[in-house]
C-alpha cells in the first residue's frame, strides 16, 4: 500500500507499519504521499521545464517527508 513510501524510508518499514496501525493522521500523511508520489511517477518524466504544477507535487512530496521524518524521530525516541 506505501510502495513509494517504504522506497524513499526502508529503514524505517516497521515504524511506518506501526505508526499507521495507531495513527490516522499519520495514515492520511502516507496516503497522500502514496498520491503524489504515483501523480510524479507517471507526469514527471512528460512534464516541460518550469511545469508549476510538477513543482508543486514536489514541493508537497519534501513537506510530507519532512512531516514524515519529523514523526518516525518522535516514534523512535519514544521508544528508546
Amino acid at each position: 500500500m506505501f510502495d513509494h513510501l517504504l522506497r524513499r524510508f526502508p529503514e524505517h518499514v516497521t515504524a511506518i507499519q506501526a505508526l499507521a496501525n495507531v495513527d490516522a493522521t499519520m495514515r492520511s500523511i502516507l496516503a497522500d504521499y502514496e498520491e503524489i508520489s504515483t501523480w510524479l511517477a507517471v507526469h514527471d518524466g512528460s512534464a516541460t521545464p518550469g511545469d508549476a504544477e510538477l513543482e508543486h507535487a514536489r514541493k508537497v512530496i519534501r513537506d510530507l517527508e519532512n512531516e514524515i521524518s519529523g514523526r518516525l524521530e518522535e516514534h523512535n525516541d519514544s521508544n528508546s
